[in-house]
């Protein structure tokens, strides 16, 4: 008897009544789905799927995709093609994941996303198709469980995202494992795991079972398929991924690591015991080395215990597909962050779970575990506020409380399905080794990590309207002007209050200030970008009244008397240096300015600074890596400073340059003395320290910081780092 029949009715009108009603509820489902869902997602293009279609865009348009892992140069792309949605971020994704877009980055953005739902509508049909073969359950009970997924389904359609296709692909591999092809199985295991990281958990099963086929085709794929996405975009991606983006994603540290509802055990632990000024003002207790402690051993506990389940039936073959959709279960319990879409691929776990607790009479428990799936994919977040403190914290992420009912249901299945295999008495005393080894690991990495953290926290610059980026920031007499991000835009603010200069359309990017002349100048992001001119003390009402200064025109710059000034333009993300000099007493209306090149074409520029007497510092790229070169800004000679770096900022004096040189994956921020010719590094913790400024005396260095937030995520802090070189 499955699902769970009342007694006392006949056997065929049992049936025909459960299976009307299951029928009933899944056509309910299904119209959610396509109302809430599906034709949400035809009518507009949001956020995710512009990072995907804007990444496979610049590919396609032949564009270094090295710095599409930078938050404002992504935005202003996003601005370029024309994309009408806000904000945008390629964040945590792996460069491969662009390639799926590719073949629908040539359409405009719209006709693209409606491309892409046609592809998972398929790919949502085919994986239904497959769980049917693998289970013994009927369609309307696959179904059942499919569209139960309320709201993973209804986000990964309506932000277009690629998690339907990862629940085919880990579909379709356990199906072919099940057919007998295993070296097939581990290829699409592989192709998946190019695509998103956590496919990848089922090497240990692949291990664990001695499927030497499926692993020797699982890294046959990675090669493979990797060796031509490289081919396609090339090293630097792959390599500021691995290097820079990776191991923030590891630690959980990708946007707002404090954001509740991403409800996982270590955004819980990090709300309760890290502080944050702006994002986390209000942890339970202020105890960082709690957190140190707690994560590892969390994610140590739930990985042991997992991995001890599986060993236990690796010699039973008739509990392979059950093993797999625990397996691939893990990824969603470990996560150090993870969306509601990422939860699709829990179809999987459900169906291939529920069907073997039926078939061996666990009727009980495979309702059980429909019911938890259901509450784990329901929108429990809306029902709980977001701005929680202290000990209300704990009832701030309901969804892991359900996930790990879920996991306990999913484990205590493989513990009672089958009997366990005879193990060795060493296997127990190896897995708890293997625990404290994993636990002391990850505190020793934790610790390391958190090394100098919130030493930045106490030169915060104070912010008006604190947001999740603030960035480039600009000194004048009495504020710090910067870009912040918004909702739908980036806007410029500054310390003193907040002011927003709007555009009629785009973004507000790189303030630069000339004091001397209490002017303001900043690049405003369309499908071109232009560089605007106004005064200091009029910002709040620009809206339309100022003229634009520079056409096709990026990140300005400007001498301290204004009367030069610098910009980038680019052209299929490669930038070149030019400068206008702007003649004493210019007004408004009169005729264009006329820029003329700096520097020879070959130099690709990505920032740039003046020196008092006019010469230009500027960093370009050399090989895999950004160096930083002095030049004439009339003759228009380069000479190398000597230095790898990017986002150089000249003292007043002219005698010292700061900059951000990359070091194990982060950028730090340095020091280069012009007179002796030595850098020193001032800052040191495992986290970026960026696009510096120096205050208007010289004694201050201005800069964005991501440390204790997201990766890229950056808030603004000062220091002071001394006198320069007699």
């Amino acid at each position: 008897m499955r699902w769970g029949i009342h007694a006392g009715e006949s056997g065929s009108a049992r049936r025909v009544t459960v299976g009307r009603a299951e029928w009933l509820v899944v056509a309910s489902l299904v119209a959610l789905f396509v109302l809430r869902a599906l034709v949400p997602a035809w009518e507009r293009v949001s956020s995710d799927f512009p990072n995907y279609y804007l990444a496979a865009r610049l590919l396609r348009e032949g564009y270094p995709l090295d710095r599409i892992y930078e938050w404002v140069w992504f935005q202003r792309q996003k601005d370029h093609a024309g994309i009408g949605w806000g904000t945008v971020s390629y964040g945590p994704i792996t460069p491969f994941s662009l390639l799926v877009m590719t073949p629908f980055a040539g359409l405009p953005a719209l006709a693209a996303k409606r491309c892409w739902l046609f592809v998972d509508l398929v790919l949502l049909g085919a994986t239904v198709a497959l769980l049917r073969r693998m289970s013994s359950l009927p369609l309307r009970r696959v179904a059942l469980v499919v569209f139960l997924t309320v709201v993973p389904l209804r986000t990964n359609f309506e932000l277009g995202q690629q998690y339907v296709l990862i629940l085919f692909l880990l579909s379709l591999g356990c199906w072919l494992l099940v057919e007998g092809n295993a070296f097939a199985a581990g290829a699409v295991v592989g192709v998946a795991s190019l695509l998103k990281l956590y496919p990848a958990s089922l090497v240990v099963l692949f291990v664990v079972r001695r499927r030497w086929s499926a692993l020797a085709g699982f890294f046959v794929a990675v090669a493979s398929a990797g060796a031509a996405g490289i081919g396609a975009f090339g090293l630097a991606p792959l390599r500021v991924y691995l290097t820079s983006v990776l191991p923030r994603v590891g630690r959980g540290e990708v946007h707002d690591p404090y954001y509740l509802p991403t409800s996982t055990p270590t955004v819980l632990l990090r709300r309760l015991f890290v502080a944050e000024p702006d994002l986390n003002p209000h942890p339970w207790i202020d105890a960082p080395f709690t957190y140190v402690l707690a994560q590892p051993t969390v994610q140590a506990l739930l990985l042991v215990s997992a991995v001890w389940f599986v060993v236990r039936h690796r010699d039973d073959p008739a509990r392979e597909p059950l093993l797999w959709g625990a397996v691939s279960a893990w990824p969603l319990v470990l996560s150090t962050g993870s969306s509601t879409y990422h939860f699709c691929t829990l179809v999987l776990t459900t169906v291939l779970v529920v069907d073997a607790l039926l078939a061996a009479k666990r009727v009980r428990l495979a309702w059980c575990l429909v019911v938890l799936h259901g509450l784990v994919c329901a929108p429990l977040y809306r029902f709980v506020p977001v701005a929680l403190s202290g000990s209300s914290i704990f009832l701030g992420v309901p969804r892991l409380y359900a996930l790990l009912a879920y996991w306990g249901v999913v484990l205590g299945s493989l513990a009672t399905l089958a009997p366990p295999t005879p193990r060795p008495r060493h296997l127990a005393p190896a897995f708890a080794w293997l625990f404290a080894a994993l636990t002391l690991i990850g505190v020793a990495s934790a610790s390391h990590h958190f090394d100098g953290q919130f030493e930045s926290y106490a030169s915060r610059v104070a912010v008006a309207n604190p947001s999740l980026l603030a960035t480039t920031p600009a000194a004048a007499k009495d504020a710090v002007y910067f870009s912040q991000m918004e909702d739908e835009r980036y806007t410029l603010a500054r310390t003193v209050g907040g002011t927003t200069v709007p555009a009629q359309s785009g973004d507000v990017f790189h303030p630069a200030i000339s004091q001397e002349r209490h002017e303001l100048w900043v690049e405003i992001a369309g499908e071109t970008s232009r560089v605007v001119r106004f005064p200091l003390d009029d910002t709040a009402d620009a809206r339309g009244r100022r003229p634009m200064e520079i056409a096709n025109a990026e990140d300005p710059a400007v001498t301290g008397d204004g009367r030069r000034l610098g910009f980038l333009r680019e052209d299929r993300g490669r930038g070149t240096l030019w400068v206008v000099d702007r003649p004493e007493g210019r007004e408004d209306g009169m005729d264009p300015l006329t820029p003329r090149r700096v520097v020879d074409p070959r130099f690709d520029v990505l920032d740039f600074a003046f020196f008092p007497d006019g010469r230009v510092v500027f960093s370009a790229r050399e090989g895999s890596d950004a160096r930083l070169f002095v030049a004439d800004a009339v003759t228009g000679v380069a000479t190398p400073l000597g230095e790898a770096g990017r986002f150089p900022a000249v003292s007043p004096d002219g005698r010292r340059v700061a900059f951000s040189r990359r070091a194990h994956g982060t950028w730090q921020l340095a020091l280069f003395d012009i007179s002796t010719r030595v850098a020193r590094v001032l800052t040191h913790a495992d986290c970026n320290a960026m696009t510096p400024t120096w205050t208007l005396d010289g004694e201050g260095v201005v800069y964005s910081s991501d440390c204790g937030r997201g990766l890229g995520t950056t808030a603004l802090c000062e220091l002071h780092p001394g006198p320069a070189s007699p």
